[in-house]
């Protein structure tokens, strides 16, 4: 006598294949969106270092150079699935007093030199986490941008 499946034990096997493959899905979605959040702070952080060279060889109480004023910053251009992807990051600088750009209040004969805090900010958008951080630059309404890098460092005479 020939046994076969009875309309309980497929009904089964297909809700476990069902299961597995929506668990299977889920990891392969969350990886991906790690990978991306991964990549954009990895490529943030190599911009802030690249910035805080160009800090360090900048002349104290010399004019800012125009490449630190406010805009975009495109430092990579990367290929997913065959596409090219740009990283699209905003800077900001600020200083503490302005005289590391000298734009700090003249000061008294034989006063010591005055050191500044140059701070940079790099924000960009970011879909992974969006909810939970809200916008990056609250200043800035229009902005889109979610995830933010802010790096100071001390400069002296």
């Amino acid at each position: 006598m020939r046994r076969a499946f009875s309309l309980i034990e497929i009904m089964i096997a297909v809700v476990i294949a069902a299961v597995s493959f929506v668990t299977f899905m889920t990891v392969f979605s969350s990886s991906y969106r790690l990978a991306s959040t991964t990549r954009n702070h990895q490529i943030a952080a190599v911009l802030a270092h690249s910035l805080l060279e160009e800090v360090q060889e900048h002349p104290f109480g010399a004019e800012q150079p125009k490449n630190w004023e406010d805009g975009e910053e495109t430092p990579a251009r990367i290929f997913i699935q065959g596409r090219p992807v740009d990283g699209v990051f905003h800077k900001h600088f600020s200083y503490l007093n302005g005289s590391f750009v000298g734009k700090a209040a003249p000061k008294a004969a034989g006063a010591p030199p005055v050191s500044d805090v140059v701070t940079i900010t790099l924000t960009w958008k970011d879909e992974s986490g969006s909810r939970q951080t809200g916008p990056a630059r609250p200043k800035d309404p229009n902005s889109q941008d979610t995830k933010q890098l802010v790096v100071s460092v001390p400069v002296w005479p």
